[in-house]
């Protein structure tokens, strides 16, 4: 990552994580491929730029309705050993997205923006 900490195009982008060899990498650390955690994975894998636990949680039961947080934060958890996935508290995220000259935007303007049809990043405080 270079001296800025933000990513740059050698570190997010059109070089996804190596989600095809994700079922070996678990093997080789004595887990189990389970459906729960192919379903977690392969909504990662769709999945672009940063998703909160709870967006994937609700991405996994439209897939499968029978997913549970605890199974999801678990393969999280797993995936970020691993290093395909990054855990960001929100003052992290918050503190890249001044680095990076972005107003954040929080999730109840996000809310309210979208039900009034109106993109986030325009919508007034």
């Amino acid at each position: 990552m270079p001296p800025s900490g933000l990513p740059t195009a050698s570190t997010v982008g059109p070089q996804a994580p190596p989600w095809a060899d994700v079922q070996q990498r678990l093997h080789a650390r004595g887990l189990r491929w389970t459906p729960q955690r192919r379903v977690v994975i392969d909504v990662l894998s769709r999945s672009d730029g940063h998703v909160t636990g709870a967006e994937l949680v609700d991405r996994c039961r439209m897939v499968d309705p029978a997913t549970t947080p605890s199974t999801v934060y678990r393969t999280l958890d797993v995936l970020e050993e691993l290093g395909l996935v990054l855990t960001l508290t929100p003052q992290q995220v918050a503190d890249v997205a001044t680095r990076a000259g972005i107003r954040p935007v929080s999730p109840m303007r996000a809310k309210l923006a979208a039900s009034a049809g109106v993109h986030p990043s325009s919508a007034r405080s």
